[in-house]
């Protein structure tokens, strides 16, 4: 996984990782327009907000799950990803 990346789980190692640390940051910010949203539509577009951001750094982030390996899967093994 490289900088931009979020990695999906628990932990301090995922915590701390540096993709996941800015994904935080971002999720704060919009929490209030979140929750201010009156609609599943209005709260999509919010969420969406995010991950486009996450997707548009350079090199792309992307959001990886741990397989039972130490390795990582991206979202193309993962349809709720994609």
């Amino acid at each position: 996984p490289h900088p931009h990346d979020v990695l999906c789980g628990r932990g301090g190692g995922i915590n701390s990782h540096p993709g996941n640390r800015t994904f935080r940051t971002w999720v704060h910010e919009r929490k209030e327009a979140y929750n201010l949203a009156t609609s599943k539509v209005e709260k999509a577009r919010v969420s969406r907000e995010i991950v486009d951001r996450v997707r548009m750094l350079h090199p792309s982030g992307r959001f990886l799950m741990r397989e039972d390996n130490p390795n990582f899967k991206g979202p193309n093994q993962h349809p709720g990803f994609s």
